[in-house]
């Protein structure tokens, strides 16, 4: 019997950060195992979008249909026209919200991932309207929906100290992020990578903007590096007070937001250190992506980092500047500890892929036609 499941494709007319690159991964990753045959026959998936809105990520999907349908865009298509197309198929929604009319009558079709609650946690990073319509989205998708994925075993830790009274239920399901798998033939050797640092994800407080550029200045200026920021400035970066001194201004760069798949790898090729002194994440995809091509790490002493990165990384406390600029000096001094944090990352990266998420979310939002078992051998 044929089971159709429906995804939200909702993030592929949205700027690409961390959620939407997700979305996309999963999509990817998804469409090949159809196109392969490693997932049953009797699994049909479509991805809906709005009828006119632009693709900022256009796929091309061979197994997996692609189509547009519904008038309205954002959160009026989400809300009126996806309910109504997606009509009785299983609908899953990848990017932390759902249709309301879906939840409420149809609870046991729909999934959700629920990636954070990074609005509850810095709600200045937000706007008014923004958190007054996830603190009703969120509530009703963690009581009505069938399955709600999120990322890491610590965020779903966090959501039920946010949300007590769902302890009980068993209906929140961590599934980690994957990585980009990256040819061996394409990892540059260290002495290709001089002295450069690297940061990329959004500049925002909380993603501590104004530590990651003291330390960038302090190991320019003291410790003979170079450093690589990029990512947009988030809302918040306006109301952080770091001037670049002009001593160090040739030693700093700013790429700004950058798309581009093999733009990215190269800056991660060149990089001797990937710098990640983040206040709050949840699953986040760049520093295993560093690590898969052949940069070792440093990361914030937090416990998501700690599971997302096991023993492949140097932690710091990023409240620290010291500590920072310490942790990233022990790979840029020591070959041996360079190339010793080299290998575990090699093996770590090894240890996600968007297959299992994808196996594990199917296995739970279409009971009965895909078991999980693990990780793939």
């Amino acid at each position: 019997m044929t089971k159709r499941l429906v995804i939200n494709g909702r993030f592929l007319t949205q700027r690409v950060t961390g959620v939407q690159r997700v979305g996309i991964e999963f999509c990817l990753a998804l469409d090949e195992m159809l196109s392969s045959g490693a997932l049953p026959p009797e699994i049909e998936v479509e991805v809906l979008v709005p009828k006119s809105a632009h693709l900022v990520t256009p796929i091309a999907p061979r197994a997996l249909r692609l189509r547009r349908a519904g008038w309205f865009s954002g959160h009026l298509w989400e809300q009126i026209a996806l309910p109504l197309v997606a009509g009785r198929s299983e609908l899953l929604n990848l990017g932390n919200t759902a249709p309301f009319l879906s939840l409420l009558a149809s609870p046991h079709r729909t999934s959700v991932m629920v990636h954070d609650l990074s609005y509850r946690y810095f709600p200045a990073a937000y706007g008014r309207t923004f958190r007054w319509f996830y603190n009703l989205a969120i509530p009703l998708i963690l009581w009505r929906a069938r399955a709600i994925f999120t990322v890491s075993e610590s965020e779903r830790s966090a959501i039920l100290r946010e949300f007590p009274r769902y302890r009980r239920l068993n209906r929140i399901v961590a599934v980690q992020n994957g990585t980009m798998a990256v040819p061996s033939i394409a990892r540059a050797p260290r002495e290709h990578r001089a002295r450069n640092c690297l940061y990329v994800g959004s500049l925002t407080k909380r993603k501590n903007a104004a530590g990651l550029l003291h330390a960038a200045i302090e190991l320019a200026r003291s410790h003979d590096a170079h450093f690589t920021f990029v990512g947009a400035n988030g809302p918040n970066f306006e109301g952080v007070d770091v001037a670049i001194p002009e001593d160090v201004t040739d030693r700093i760069r700013f790429l700004g937001q950058v798309d581009d798949v093999e733009m990215l790898a190269t800056e991660y090729e060149r990089a001797a250190v990937f710098v990640f002194p983040s206040f709050y994440e949840a699953s986040p995809l760049p520093p295993t992506e560093a690590m898969s091509h052949g940069c070792p790490v440093v990361v914030s002493d937090i416990p998501s980092l700690r599971e997302r990165c096991g023993d492949a990384a140097i932690y710091c406390d990023p409240s620290t500047i010291d500590s920072i600029v310490k942790a990233t000096v022990k790979l840029l001094d020591s070959p041996e500890t360079w190339r010793e944090y080299q290998a575990r990352g090699f093996a770590r990266a090894g240890d996600f892929s968007w297959e299992t998420q994808v196996r594990r979310v199917l296995a739970t939002a279409l009971p009965g036609l895909l078991e999980y078992s693990g990780p793939p051998s």
